[in-house]
């Protein structure tokens, strides 16, 4: 069951709570894919119909395959997409494409899982993990 970061609430449902674990495992995802977007951004710039190396690949498909675990639907961000083909070499405005798309999605997982805790002082956006309060920026992307 998924949770609604609804304002002033706490999840509704306990079952649909996630780990501490996953928080970590989330915030480090998404950091690696914002620095991947940056730089296939800059490449792209230069050359966006580059075809990128296979170690870029391996890389860009390894955060791609974390994020998965998380974007499942109704968060997945391109439907029947997974990893780039490794036969096939994607271009860097493809790789800045999806980077952002999948961006784009672990922001609304990120806000789907997350409140606003008015029951401490300070106030503050947290994770729904239960029994633990796990501070948060506020969410983009409210569902």
């Amino acid at each position: 069951m998924l949770l609604k970061a609804t304002k002033n609430r706490k999840p509704q449902k306990d079952s649909g709570t996630i780990k501490r674990v996953d928080v970590a495992m989330f915030e480090k995802v998404r950091s690696q894919m914002r620095r991947l977007s940056t730089d296939f951004e800059a490449l792209s710039k230069k050359a966006p119909d580059a075809p990128m190396s296979k170690f870029k690949l391996t890389v860009v498909n390894e955060k791609l395959g974390d994020a998965n675990r998380f974007l499942v639907p109704p968060f997945k961000p391109i439907e029947g997409f997974e990893l780039f083909d490794d036969p096939i070499l994607p271009s860097n405005s493809d790789a800045v494409m999806v980077l952002n798309q999948y961006l784009t999605c672990l922001e609304r997982w990120r806000s789907a899982h997350i409140y606003f805790d008015e029951s401490n002082y300070p106030k503050q956006w947290v994770w729904s993990v239960h029994g633990d309060s796990i501070p948060t920026e506020r969410p983009t992307s409210v569902q």
